[in-house]
């Protein structure tokens, strides 16, 4: 019997972590179906957006952060 193609399914297809005999009826389901391939687009736009590297923070804001977490920490006592 042949499974119903998922969105976990379709993203284990994304990711290569599919059989061999999954990854080859993704294919085709992807090939011969519309909305099965546009879910399959979208997905894939979507794990290319996740998979960018993230900003870093301008150093200033960091140095901004370091200054007030000296200023703000308690102070350390000898006991």
């Amino acid at each position: 019997m042949q499974q119903p193609y998922t969105q976990d399914r379709l993203v284990r297809y994304l990711y290569g972590e599919t059989t061999v005999s999954e990854s080859l009826g993704m294919a085709r389901e992807i090939s011969n179906d519309f909305s099965m391939r546009e879910r399959f687009e979208n997905l894939k736009e979507i794990i290319s957006m996740l998979d960018c590297p993230l900003a870093s923070p301008r150093e200033s804001s960091i140095s901004d952060l370091l200054l007030y977490s000296r200023n703000t920490a308690p102070l350390e006592t000898l006991g």
